[in-house]
């Protein structure tokens, strides 16, 4: 499987909503998954979806590749772009299914993914 990048916002609202925490459960997650070779957890900018948070982006294949070569603004933004997956309203019990099946399984959860695209 391809590289894959979970991106926790670290904007304001999403912090009030805890996303500290679950930034360190990801990290926790996909340890006892023992998926560190194959995801790296980040801490993002504000993707602007601030009423969705808190926000996780997932990101793989040439998206994750993108970040990680620093393409466009080191993780600040949201693109919607192919490889690109916002999950919203992110709750601990979302977690293992995120990692479990996004990242375990290279199958997105798409009953956990946000409606709304942000505006271009």
């Amino acid at each position: 499987m391809s590289r894959v990048l979970i991106s926790v916002c670290k904007g304001n609202s999403c912090t009030g909503r805890e996303s500290d925490s679950l930034y360190t459960d990801f990290k926790r997650t996909v340890s006892d998954l023992g998926l560190e070779r194959t995801c790296a957890i980040k801490r993002g900018g504000c993707y602007g979806l601030c009423k969705e948070g808190p926000n996780v982006i997932v990101r793989e294949g040439n998206a994750a590749r993108a970040i990680e070569d620093d393409l466009f603004c080191s993780d600040c933004d949201y693109r919607g772009v192919p490889g690109e997956y916002h999950y919203s309203r992110v709750t601990d019990a979302k977690i293992l299914r995120i990692v479990g099946e996004h990242v375990g399984q290279g199958k997105p959860v798409t009953e956990l993914l946000a409606d709304e695209l942000p505006s271009p």
